[in-house]
């Protein structure tokens, strides 16, 4: 394929990678500032944005629907994100093995985090937990991998997976205690910045001089 085509191709992931985590940190920003009677990140979990009923006990719609359209749009916008990084990521048998069971996992996360935004916790609460834990667990599962495969790779920065790593330390805490006195609070971070690891990510959708991998 020639160069100006895949430049559009990348050029296209990056933009659907970059609105996809953009609309998720504006809409949710937006949802907590609308919460009936005040949003609380300290206390608050992040599924509380998706109540039907708020903690005061007002109807909580507008954040509702913020926070449903926030988690189904980056559902869909991490599907080309998780398809094409193992074609970036495939130097190596142990670099393409890593890449590619990333992303089947990356790909079931899309699923369970449209299944969080159907399932509110005030309705389906025992539903909604286990597709939380599942889709943390798994994402969380999926940023080791990628860091592994970046660190190992040695084609890109390796500070793209030292940051993976990092954000998965946090996670490992927040998953020892998860109903801990700061538990609520690092659940935002973990989330937040494995969206900010994704976008960074982003960067490695740019075709390189004389290389058409992604295409193949």
């Amino acid at each position: 394929m020639k160069m100006e085509r895949l430049a559009d191709i990348t050029g296209t992931v990056r933009i659907i990678i970059f609105y996809g985590v953009f609309q998720f940190f504006l809409l949710t920003f937006l949802a907590a500032y609308l919460y009936p009677g005040g949003y609380d990140y300290f206390s608050y979990y992040f599924s509380d944005l998706g109540t039907f009923t708020a903690r005061n006990g007002e109807a909580n719609s507008a954040s509702a629907t913020l926070f449903f359209i926030a988690l189904a749009t980056i559902s869909i916008t991490l599907v080309p994100f998780w398809f094409g990084l193992p074609r970036l990521l495939s130097q190596s048998r142990i670099e393409s093995v890593l890449s590619r069971f990333g992303s089947a996992i990356g790909l079931i996360c899309s699923l369970l985090t449209l299944g969080v935004a159907l399932f509110p916790m005030d309705i389906q609460l025992e539903i909604h937990f286990v597709l939380v834990l599942v889709q943390f667990s798994l994402f969380s599962f999926a940023v080791f991998l990628y860091s592994m495969a970046i660190l190992l790779g040695r084609q890109y920065p390796s500070s793209y997976g030292f940051l993976g790593l990092a954000v998965l330390a946090i996670g490992i805490v927040l998953m020892m205690d998860p109903v801990g006195p700061f538990a609520a609070l690092l659940q935002k971070v973990v989330v937040y910045c494995y969206f900010l690891w994704v976008g960074i990510l982003m960067h490695l959708f740019r075709p390189k001089d004389g290389d058409d991998t992604i295409c193949q």
